[in-house]
């Protein structure tokens, strides 16, 4: 059950979720205006394209905007997925919020799933199957991120506004490892991301509702029960498990 609902209340579930920003109403005569620090230049958040009108170019960064943007996500997004399996971690070591924070980040990502894996073997509940579909789409995920978060742009090649170009070290350091990786691509990285997200911010949903019917039988939830498409009664669909971004095959 979800312990670490019972030391912060609704502990990481409801941080985990993105909180819509609203839209702020000024009084009259009131200024909207927001300070950029952009090469000194002030300018207002109503219009962002003022501001980066012409960054990022292919011409800075030797890719297209598209691409950095995709890239952006991707990495947003990983983030948002880390910290849902944190969660997800915390309940199946049966800890508090604080303790099991802390346990999981200190760990890196592979020691993060190995001990998962071995709490589901020890205890195993209804989620159990979800969350180790969870676990090998983390693994691809991860993965996937790391390859983007250490690839080397090609020094050597004109900008090419299609392909991102580039090198990174293979896990023993040992051999380099070309991708040309289109846009398309990326933006099915961060997809892919994005459904384990949400997969995994489901189960911890479900495992929440667990934890208030045990703690507060007979009373209704209605704090999140809306935010999910099928409610909390419900496991979420699995995913299709994310596609491998592979190297070049060099002969």
């Amino acid at each position: 059950m979800l312990r670490f609902f019972g030391v912060n209340g609704f502990g990481g579930v409801l941080n985990a979720f993105p909180i819509p920003r609203m839209k702020r109403s000024s009084a009259p005569g009131s200024s909207s205006i927001s300070v950029f620090f952009l090469g000194g230049l002030t300018m207002s958040e109503d219009d962002p394209g003022k501001i980066f009108s012409d960054w990022p170019n292919a011409d800075m960064f030797g890719v297209s905007a598209a691409h950095l943007h995709a890239l952006g996500a991707i990495s947003l997004t990983f983030n948002k997925l880390e910290s849902a399996m944190s969660l997800v971690f915390t309940d199946y070591l049966k800890s508090s919020m604080e303790i099991g924070q802390a346990v999981f980040h200190r760990l890196n990502n592979n020691q993060r799933i190995d001990i998962l894996r071995q709490l589901i073997d020890e205890s195993p509940d209804e989620t159990a199957d979800c969350v180790r579909h969870a676990i090998l789409c983390f693994e691809i995920c991860c993965e996937n991120r790391n390859t983007l978060a250490h690839i080397v742009q090609e020094q050597f090649t004109t900008h090419d506004e299609e392909f991102l170009h580039g090198r990174k070290k293979n896990s023993q350091k040992t051999q380099d490892l070309f991708f040309v990786l289109g846009l398309a691509e990326l933006r099915r990285v961060a997809d892919e991301i994005l459904a384990t997200y949400e997969f995994v911010i489901g189960i911890s949903y479900y495992k929440f509702r667990e934890w208030h019917e045990l703690n507060y039988p007979g009373k209704p939830i209605n704090s999140l029960a809306g935010l999910l498409p099928r409610g909390l009664n419900t496991l979420p669909d699995k995913p299709p498990r994310p596609n491998k971004l592979n190297p070049l095959q060099l002969r």
